[in-house]
Parts: C-alpha cells; structure tokens; sequence
C-alpha cells in the first residue's frame, strides 16, 4: 500500500490470529511501519493472540510511533483494550514509559490514559 500498510498490519488490526502467524511465518516484518503514523503491527493489533504472536516473531514492544510518540502500550490503553495491554506487559513493555504526545497529553503514562 501507499501509505505503509501491510498485509501484516491489515491482519493484526482486524484481530487475525492465523493470518498473522502465517503472514509471520512467511517472513512479514513485525516491525514494519506505515509511513502516514508509523505504526507497526502492534500498535494497531486488536487481538491479544495477534500481540503475542507479534511479540514472539520479534516485535518491538517499545517501538515509538511517529506521529505522536505512543508506544503499542499506549495506543492499547487508549483504546481500551486490556487484554492486549496485558500481553505487551508480559512481553515486557514498560509501563512507566511517558508518551510523547500528539492527540494525547504529553508525558501521561498507559495507566494515566486508560
């Protein structure tokens, strides 16, 4: 795609578990960004099955989004989804880590945004 986007991305957004494994197994990049946000794959998974798969083919937990400084940690909590929140901090996000801002004040952590 034009912007970025991936198959990969595609699949973690719409929360595709075996289209993820597989687009992984096929030698997708887990820490491909779009160029509109720079968001990866974890940053737009919906699916806590899609985050740990992601995690497990070497994604960054701690990859910064460009647009607005959010970590996939950030961008879970604001859209509240938890069980994701909770697979990025098993796989090692840091949970103090302050965003940069953008859409969501500057230096708030992903406890402070939920």
């Amino acid at each position: 795609a034009r912007d970025g986007t991936t198959p990969l991305h595609a699949a973690a957004a719409r929360g595709d578990g075996r289209a993820v494994e597989a687009l992984l197994g096929l030698g997708a990049s887990p820490r491909a960004r779009d160029v509109t946000l720079g968001n990866t794959p974890l940053h737009v998974t919906s699916d806590w099955r899609c985050a740990r798969a992601l995690c497990a083919g070497g994604a960054d937990v701690e990859a910064i989004r460009d647009s607005d400084g959010l970590a996939p940690l950030h961008a879970a909590a604001a859209e509240g989804r938890a069980e994701v929140v909770s697979t990025l901090i098993a796989h090692g996000a840091k949970v103090r880590a302050r965003c940069g801002g953008g859409v969501i004040e500057r230096g708030k952590t992903a406890c402070e945004i939920a």
